[in-house]
């Protein structure tokens, strides 16, 4: 699974997410940095600290849910898939849904405020 591939498997920098990114066919729009799939309704965002993946599917919302999960245990050992992983949807027109799959590294980049210290 691409999201696997570019955003887990780099975390939590993401440096090398766009060598992973330029195996498939994207193009990076040069306003907003996106990544935009040329064959899939796919895009791949890179920023510091954060890594996430959208696409547009048909598909029933817990079909794909299930999907997901299922790729993420097979991807990797349990004990490696991280736990700040969120997965939005919300219903688009036309039946379809979007999906947004990200990973977001800033709080462990950033150090701890007194207050979580006590």
């Amino acid at each position: 699974m691409l999201f696997f591939r570019a955003c887990v498997e780099t975390a939590p920098t993401f440096k090398d997410a766009k060598k992973v990114i330029s195996t498939e066919p994207f193009r990076q729009n040069s306003t907003s940095g996106t990544y935009c799939h040329d064959v899939y309704n796919l895009s791949v965002k890179v920023v510091p600290g954060r890594c996430s993946l959208l696409f547009v599917t048909s598909e029933p919302t817990d079909e794909v849910i299930e999907r997901s999960a299922k790729g993420a245990i097979s991807a990797m050992r349990k004990d490696d898939i991280p736990r700040d992983i969120h997965i939005t949807s919300h219903a688009g027109p036309y039946g379809l849904t979007y999906f947004r799959i990200g990973l977001d590294q800033l709080h462990a980049t950033q150090p701890a405020s007194p207050a979580s210290i006590n």
